[in-house]
């Protein structure tokens, strides 16, 4: 499984401010609410991230030989699972944040006229939130890397490892 990339996370950081401004363009000048998300939401996007980074912790833990035993209900698919959701924490933080970013830029055009700074303030809470979740996320997925094995070839780690041609399902192309 691959990191995440600088490049796609900033991809997602546009498409979620253009359709922060574009949807919520559309919600206000239909009569409806700006489509800001609710704290309790925001709380809720906290402690995933929290949780990402717990998760975390414990397959660092799993891929030290050492303090392995502190960890026995670990698994490899486990640990792969932890790194999707580590990278699921990441990429939906950068999309809170490049939404709440279109919000605040909204409230702050009307901030004149409404005398308020509560909507900016809240929509500000939604741009914190996000980078909290993009970082706690990026610092999971990182705890998640598999170190190279003893005898692994440590330069180039994109390269598969050589294939042998044992066992049942061996292709033997001498045979006719």
């Amino acid at each position: 499984m691959s990191q995440l990339r600088a490049r796609a996370l900033i991809l997602c950081l546009s498409l979620a401010l253009l359709a922060g401004a574009i949807f919520n363009g559309i919600s206000v000048s239909a009569g409806g609410p700006e489509l800001g998300l609710p704290p309790a939401t925001l709380l809720i996007a906290v402690i995933a991230g929290a949780l990402a980074l717990y998760f975390g912790s414990q397959v660092a833990k799993f891929q030290d030989r050492d303090r392995r035993s502190q960890v026995p209900n670990m698994t490899p698919i486990f640990a792969a699972r932890v790194a999707i959701f580590a990278q699921a924490c990441a990429l939906s933080g950068v999309l809170i944040a490049g939404w709440h970013v279109a919000i605040t830029g909204f409230q702050l055009t009307l901030l004149s006229a409404r005398g308020s700074w509560e909507p900016v303030l809240f929509a500000v809470l939604g741009i914190v939130t996000g980078i909290i979740l993009l970082v706690c996320g990026l610092i999971a997925e990182n705890m998640c890397k598999i170190p190279p094995q003893d005898g692994d070839d440590a330069s180039d780690p994109g390269t598969p490892a050589p294939r042998t041609d044992t066992g049942y399902a061996r292709n033997d192309s001498s045979r006719p």
